[in-house]
């Protein structure tokens, strides 16, 4: 500490005073000529110390303390003031500050000094901004109720929620008020202070403006005897995040339900061709239980003469050979009874296009089958099966009329036997199929017996799809007819249909997050990216896609993201992680990152959130 000037009546008051404090603080006259301050005054207002003790407050405070001398004059009995004002350096830049000031009286002399110890605010000002600006970011703030005084403190972000400005404060029963079920909040508070406990609530609520929102808050209550004094908090809008869980659920729901109510079994298998998931319908077909099939893979059901097919598809489907497999399968029940079925089976990928499982469809062709093995047997056999085959069956001369059926046919057909007889079936065969429905007729009459899937319209203008399968009918090994069973698959069809929308809107959902959603390949190259890129990158996905992430980093930041991705890769999750982006314009942003290293696809899921400052 500097001395200018030497007056013991007052040196042991001002050392004191340092001693309780480590801030900046000055000893002047009534008038504001500075006496005496420590070091860290002369600092804080960048002043050498030779400079600061020729200075008057004045210079240094933009205020006089004439009122406050009044205010400590009246306050004899604890002489002491605090107040804000505004500092200026020795540059002239001006900055917060907090002042306590003490009025000393030399008894000898009856002159008075003042003692001010002045606290820089700058630090805190910046915080209360950044915490503000946080609070806005992740759309939340803080509250307090005091019991005592009946009053409620908002931070801005609270008030920014409830659509109130910063002058705009509610009291403890308005609070209440803006809930749909105050109740709840006031039960809350009462559960709390008997528990002493905190609560964690999600209420829904209506701001200032008449808007809807949904609110979680989280809190603490303090009592005295018995009796509530304070409550304090927070509150964050979750409106958002709840409508998107929602969406999502009703999508996963709608496929669920279509999965479960088909009226074909359906099974999920993942790529070594176990049993994920299984309907009711397949469980009743295979006579194994869910719990069962969790344990199993499709090849412990196949007969061994078609389980070395069974492996040639489930590669094919697996590798990308083909998105979509159809043919017969011989199943073997879990009694030991052999059954057949038609599998159609599809890929389902994630929304990077990646391997996610395969859906597989499989309709009972056990009786069919069967059917069809005893046609070759007997005449009879044959004739009995054609009346009472429960699927369509029919046979055809050489020009596709029809010559003889079963009722079967004129109930999907919706038209009366008697006028089936005789006519020809390609009138019911959807016009642009036609070529393809020739060529398989074709084969047909040259011995080869051909199975494939068409549209029909009925008499009465419905559509519907068929499985049909033409078999020659042969006499002395000549061709002279062409016998056709059909089986209407309009449902599944359907439902097949119905769950790819489904999944079209799980993926929507996801395209339609603010957070960029990407995977990488372990090179680091994006294999794909979701719309919200161009939003704040500035870039179409497909101009990303097999790009190294490296190249979008700025140069700075770069040697820590590639040390983060490689911690990823060695199965690090990466949480909470900042770095700046190059934008398509030659802008940075920062982003902060969530990832995690999937080992069975050798690929990193990874989000990104645009952090706003």
């Amino acid at each position: 500490m500097s001395n200018y000037i030497i007056n013991t009546s007052y040196n042991g008051v001002f050392d004191n005073i340092i001693a309780l404090s480590s801030n900046a603080f000055i000893l002047s006259t009534t008038d504001g000529n500075i006496i005496k301050f420590n070091a860290g005054a002369a600092k804080m207002f960048g002043y050498d110390e030779s400079e600061l003790g020729n200075c008057n407050l004045k210079t240094l405070i933009n205020h006089t303390d004439t009122s406050l001398i009044a205010s400590l004059h009246n306050h004899q009995s604890n002489p002491e003031m605090g107040e804000s004002a505004v500092g200026i350096k020795k540059n002239g830049t001006r900055f917060p500050i907090a002042l306590i000031s003490v009025i000393y009286r030399n008894p000898e002399s009856n002159e008075e000094f003042l003692a001010k110890r002045i606290i820089d605010l700058s630090y805190i000002k910046k915080t209360e901004k950044l915490l503000d600006e946080t609070s806005q970011l992740s759309k939340s703030g803080g509250w307090e109720a005091d019991y005592i005084t009946n009053e409620m403190i908002w931070t801005p972000g609270a008030l920014h929620i409830l659509d109130l400005g910063p002058n705009q404060q509610p009291g403890i029963q308005s609070t209440f008020q803006l809930f749909d079920q105050p109740e709840l909040l006031e039960n809350a508070f009462k559960q709390s202070m008997q528990s002493g406990q905190p609560f964690d609530l999600q209420l829904n609520l209506t701001t200032a403006k008449g808007v809807k929102k949904i609110v979680r808050t989280k809190g603490f209550t303090v009592s005295f005897e018995g009796k509530m004094v304070r409550a304090y908090g927070t509150i964050q809008d979750i409106t958002e995040e709840v409508i998107n869980k929602q969406n999502l659920g009703k999508a996963e729901a709608l496929f669920k339900t279509a999965f479960e109510n088909a009226g074909v079994g359906m099974v999920i298998i993942n790529k070594e061709g176990q049993y994920i998931d299984a309907n009711n319908a397949y469980i009743n077909f295979i006579g194994y239980s869910k719990q069962e099939l969790g344990s199993m893979r499709i090849f412990d059901v196949t007969d061994a003469e078609y389980s070395a097919l069974d492996k040639i598809h489930l590669q094919e489907l697996t590798t990308g050979i083909t998105k979509r497999k159809e043919y017969d399968k011989k199943f073997i029940h879990k009694n030991g009874k052999t059954l057949w079925g038609f599998v159609t089976a599809s890929v389902i990928t994630n929304p990077d296009e990646s391997f996610a499982f395969i859906l597989a469809q499989i309709v009972d062709l056990t009786v069919r089958k069967e059917t069809e093995i005893a046609i070759v047997k007997s005449e009879q056999e044959y004739k009995s099966l054609f009346e009472q085959n429960p699927n369509a069956v029919c046979s055809l001369d050489l020009e596709g009329n029809i010559i003889s059926m079963n009722r079967q046919l004129s109930v999907l057909l919706e038209c009366p036997e008697s006028q089936l007889k005789g006519e020809s079936i390609f009138p019911f065969m959807i016009p642009e199929e036609m070529d393809d429905i020739f060529r398989k007729f074709n084969l047909v009459k040259a011995g080869q017996a051909q199975k494939f899937r068409c549209r029909v319209q009925t008499l009465k203008n419905k559509e519907k799809t068929w499985i049909i399968t033409y078999m020659p009918i042969t006499v002395n090994r000549v061709v002279t007819g062409i016998y056709a069973l059909i089986n209407d698959i309009t449902e599944q069809v359907d439902e097949e249909l119905e769950l790819e929308k489904s999944l079209r809107d799980l993926r929507k959902i996801l395209d339609a997050s603010l957070d960029i959603l990407c995977v990488l390949n372990i090179k680091g190259e994006f294999v794909r990216i979701n719309k919200q890129v161009e939003e704040l990158w500035g870039y179409e996905d497909w101009e990303l896609v097999g790009k190294d992430i490296i190249e979008f980093v700025q140069e700075d930041d770069r040697r820590k993201t590639f040390e983060a991705f490689s911690q990823i890769k060695r199965g690090i999750e990466l949480k909470d992680f900042e770095n700046r982006m190059l934008r398509k314009d030659g802008s940075t942003i920062i982003m902060q990152w969530y990832a995690n290293w999937d080992s069975m696809t050798h690929s990193v899921y990874a989000s990104a959130r645009h952090l706003k400052f």
